[in-house]
């Protein structure tokens, strides 16, 4: 989750005094009214909600949603510039709710934060986002489908592999590690890092789209300066040998990447976002995992 180091509000719809009423309402009424809003998604995923809203939602969009492992808590899903942010909304003993770094006086002070106090919230990365506009549960889909009219099996394809060969790759699409390569998740954030001809550091945007890392000189760059497709990782791993603080390397075949964070909570989450992109190394009952194409399991 993103770990929220500010949190505001919009100055032109809110102002301070009003943010401390407390309303009493009961709290079974309260509850019912929070799963009843229109922009609460009771069954939808943090893998899910990754999808809605990277590239069919514009920045500001924000859902809420159960959280993940506690089923008193609610996660709220938020489409910043180039990735989603997941905010956890804890739920106390006495009514009462965090989001961010505020405390509110039951879930009707807490939607009408959400709603229409447009709060500003951001992270020490440098990632900040303005919750705008709600995303309902209930979207108009058009009944359209395709109809099909060639419907056969690439026997050219199929006579130019064994048996053996057909069975190795559907083992290999069954395996369970290879869902690694299958989550979409982002994030974004600036980044300190070491450069390969001249070794000095230098402070980049980064943006994590999927399996593509991606680093700008700032964040405000249109084109990206490179790319680096994670599948071609071997290791994300914790780095001492720069001397310096909250440093990870990220290992390739042609490159090492050395990059550090502002603090150690934003390292943890870098490292732990990019490991679930590494692609699972070959073993013994899959010596050559590597001879398939991972380009078909990339999601660009």
């Amino acid at each position: 989750y993103c770990k929220l180091k500010m949190a505001v509000y919009d100055a032109d719809l809110v102002q301070p005094e009003s943010l401390g009423a407390s309303s009493k309402q009961d709290p079974i009424t309260e509850r019912r009214k929070l799963k009843s809003l229109s922009w609460y998604h009771p069954h939808l995923t943090r893998h899910q909600a990754e999808c809605m809203l990277i590239d069919n939602a514009p920045e500001g969009t924000f859902l809420l949603r159960p959280h993940s492992q506690n089923t008193n808590n609610f996660s709220v899903s938020i489409k910043s510039a180039h990735s989603v942010l997941h905010v956890e909304v804890i739920s106390h003993s006495d009514d009462k709710y965090s989001f961010g770094t505020h405390l509110f006086n039951g879930e009707e002070e807490l939607v009408k934060h959400l709603e229409q106090e447009r709060p500003v919230i951001g992270e020490d990365s440098g990632a900040m986002v303005t919750l705008r506009y709600p995303y309902s549960r209930d979207v108009p889909e058009p009944h359209l489908y395709m109809k099909v009219t060639h419907h056969a099996i690439d026997t050219e394809i199929m006579s130019s592999m064994d048996s053996m060969q057909i069975s190795q790759v559907h083992r290999q699409l069954k395996q369970k590690s290879i869902k690694k390569i299958l989550v979409v998740s982002s994030k974004e954030g600036y980044l300190t890092k070491e450069g390969y001809y001249v070794k000095s550091w230098k402070k980049r945007w980064f943006v994590l789209r999927n399996n593509k890392f991606m680093y700008y000189k700032s964040s405000r760059s249109e084109s990206p300066i490179r790319t680096i497709n994670m599948l071609e990782a071997s290791e994300v791993e914790y780095d001492h040998s720069k001397g310096r603080e909250n440093c990870f390397r990220i290992v390739l075949p042609w490159r090492t990447f050395y990059m550090y964070s502002s603090d150690p909570d934003s390292c943890k989450s870098w490292v732990d976002i990019l490991r679930t992109k590494i692609a699972p190394p070959p073993t013994e009952e899959y010596p050559q995992q590597d001879s398939l194409d991972r380009s078909w399991f990339s999601l660009a």
